[in-house]
């Protein structure tokens, strides 16, 4: 084959070659540097000479190394930026799945070719990261998927526990999961893996709430009207009341100091500090009727009806301020460290409004169509939400906005629940257990 200036004319190639080069045996060559056409056509420098401007040398100019020998041609190079001779004779910049190129003496990964990815920082090895199926680097570097596996660059949902029996909410801290299971039992177990989760708590009366700090896990009992209690890791069985008579307590959450729930059939905000009170609680505000409750540093909010509400957690006995009115009813409430609340709502959405503007000019849809979104959860940067139609979806949204959720579980075959999040994994209940993938 002729070179591409050149045309077959009777079984030679004819024609010029491009400035500077010569045409020697059928092919276009430099002879200033050619060592088998040193200066002219068929002019072959010695064994260990270099062609230096047209002529053989066994020295390189300054600032180039002579390099090759037994496995090609002698040529002289400047190791500095010779991919074939990076830093030394021999040493080819030479990445796996990769371009490379040769800078200072040293190899670097120009781009990774599509879906593979340099995780290790190492040239040498050049993009040495499957991102399509790697459990630990899956779609990107360091994302690894709690257990699950890595299929066209997407973490897949696995079990944490298999056969619970009617799973209610759940929550979790940085090294657990609890979660209500048959409306009757607490139960905990490590998020690293799960093979018999401990009981805190049976004989429970229709549990409904649950909320978990540094110390204790906290839960309600609707049927019994009851608050109560356990140490993290087990209280033998007799978690502590911390209130009684309360007429259908639903809704929990907790933080340094204080628990604070929700009384749906009498309309009570309750308040008890974490050590106990006497069994004497306090009432934040009454004539609210909800489940949904939640807290920030300052306040707690919820929602009456179809309001979103909210009292210093100081006070007693306060007349609430509304922030916002004629809203569906809530399913599920948080807030973050920002005062931004988050819920999801019977019509099918996923809100969020600014509780320090009153949500007058900040409420906003996340997501729609839901069918059924029930439990929600939030980190630093998203929201997520269980869709608890049967056969459900485990959802994400930035907390800024995202057009299209992020489907993190689909079709499970099982009708999602409860959800929380750590640092790394998103867990929920489903009448399949509990589970767990990565977050986005």
């Amino acid at each position: 084959m002729c070179p591409a200036t050149l045309a077959c004319v009777g079984g030679s190639c004819s024609g010029a070659c491009p400035a500077g080069l010569a045409l020697c045996a059928q092919q276009c060559v430099e002879t200033s540097v050619d060592p088998r056409n040193c200066g002219t056509c068929g002019s072959a420098c010695n064994a260990g000479q270099v062609c230096v401007a047209g002529t053989c040398s066994y020295t390189c100019p300054p600032g180039q190394t002579l390099c090759g020998g037994d496995a090609g041609p002698t040529i002289c190079s400047n190791t500095t930026n010779d991919a074939a001779n990076c830093g030394a004779c021999g040493k080819a910049c030479n990445a796996n799945n990769a371009v490379s190129t040769c800078t200072e003496g040293a190899c670097q990964i120009v781009v990774c070719s599509p879906g593979f990815a340099d995780c290790n920082g190492d040239p040498s090895d050049g993009c040495e990261v499957d991102l399509q199926n790697d459990t630990n680097n899956c779609n990107r570097c360091t994302h690894g998927c709690c257990g699950g596996t890595c299929s066209s660059g997407v973490c897949q949902p696995v079990a944490l526990v298999s056969n619970v029996s009617t799973p209610g909410n759940i929550v979790a801290d940085a090294t657990s999961i609890y979660w209500i299971a048959n409306r009757d039992t607490i139960n905990e177990c490590a998020t690293s893996s799960c093979t018999s989760p401990t009981v805190l708590a049976s004989a429970q009366s229709e549990a409904i709430g649950i909320a978990v700090d540094a110390t204790n896990v906290y839960w309600t009992n609707s049927d019994s009207g009851t608050v109560v209690e356990c140490a993290i890791g087990g209280c033998g069985g007799s978690p502590t009341v911390l209130a009684s008579s309360q007429e259908g307590p639903t809704g929990i959450v907790v933080d340094a100091k204080n628990a604070y729930w929700m009384d749906a059939d009498n309309g009570m905000v309750g308040v008890c500090a974490v050590g106990g009170c006497s069994g004497a609680p306090t009432t934040l505000a009454s004539g609210q009727y909800s489940n949904a409750i939640a807290v920030d540093a300052l306040n707690a909010y919820w929602f009456n009806v179809h309001s979103i509400e909210a009292c210093t957690k100081s006070s007693s006995n306060c007349s609430p301020s509304v922030l916002a009115t004629n809203l569906p009813q809530a399913l599920a409430l948080v807030v973050d460290a920002t005062s931004n609340l988050f819920w999801t709502s019977s019509d099918g959405t996923v809100m969020k409004c600014s509780a320090g503007t009153y949500c007058g000019t900040t409420l906003a849809q996340l997501a729609s169509g839901q069918n059924n979104p029930t439990g929600i959860a939030i980190d630093a940067l998203n929201v997520y939400w269980t869709d608890s139609s049967y056969g459900g979806n485990v959802l994400a949204c930035a907390k800024a906005g995202c057009g299209v959720p992020t489907t993190l579980a689909t079709d499970t075959g099982a009708i999602p629940n409860g959800i929380a999040v750590d640092s790394s994994c998103v867990y929920w209940t489903d009448t399949n257990g509990v589970m767990k993938v990565a977050k986005p």
